[in-house]
């Protein structure tokens, strides 16, 4: 009767396990690059020991072996969706930035990512880094753990959950990535658009005039200067992208 029981309570916390385990891997601030596997474990740990007595599953009885499988693997799945889905909020802020490069002829100043482990542009490094910090500073973290929690009143374990539902679901959030990183680099996008019709306008009126040197610099200016001004509006889209790819999971 004892082993049963010890082998119920571990069924149950394995449930747990898989799906915290999945959304801690991906999830923004926890499953960085640069966040030692080891640390991640251990916060994944701590959180499956406090949330096993809370929302752990009510066995009568332990699964067969491929009911237990195959519950696991949907666990992992639906934690590894919600971490992705707040993860592509935050690829918003490293788009728009490469966006940003782009539009303001800084896309040749890359250094390394650490969020990536790559190179990537100078602008993508700086909205990634403030995205991620200003997601600490508000206690977004707090926000994603506690839609971790409440995803598993939304998804109840060894309850069969829709496949289609989960691919639509970070389809449309892969979908609005796209539009909130061209909202978070809107305000860059409009102010060289504007210089580029400018300096056309006179290199038609003066051919000989050296445009490149000219506008180069100005671009490079009033790029950044839009980007520090657009900053706080930029934030606001990020923020409520997070908010909007945790909701479906929290209820």
């Amino acid at each position: 009767m004892l082993a049963e029981a010890l082998v119920r309570e571990l069924v149950a916390a394995a449930l747990v396990f898989a799906r915290v385990g999945g959304c801690i891997m991906v999830l923004p601030a926890f499953g960085e690059a640069f966040v030692s596997p080891r640390i991640r474990l251990a916060i994944a740990l701590a959180i499956t020991l406090l949330l096993v007595p809370v929302v752990g599953a009510d066995l009568s009885r332990p699964p067969d072996d491929a009911a237990l499988f195959l519950a696991l693997l949907q666990e992992l799945l639906i934690g590894t969706a919600l971490g992705l889905a707040a993860r592509f909020a935050l690829a918003a802020m490293n788009l728009a930035g490469t966006i940003i490069a782009l539009q303001s002829a800084l896309a040749a100043a890359a250094f390394f990512d650490p969020h990536q482990g790559t190179q990537s542009a100078l602008t993508s490094n700086f909205l990634t880094t403030a995205g991620l910090t200003l997601l600490l500073v508000v206690d977004g973290h707090h926000y994603l753990l506690w839609g971790l929690a409440r995803s598993f009143d939304v998804t109840p374990q060894l309850a069969i959950y829709p496949a289609a539902d989960f691919a639509d679901l970070l389809l449309r959030t892969s979908a609005d990535l796209f539009v909130a990183a061209v909202r978070i680099a809107a305000p860059v996008i409009l102010v060289t658009t504007v210089i580029n019709l400018t300096f056309g306008f006179f290199s038609r009126l003066v051919p000989g005039i050296q445009v490149f040197f000219i506008a180069l610099p100005l671009q490079v200016l009033a790029a950044v200067g839009a980007l520090l001004v657009g900053f706080a509006a930029g934030a606001r889209v990020f923020l409520a992208g997070v908010e909007a790819s945790i909701a479906p999971f929290a209820g």
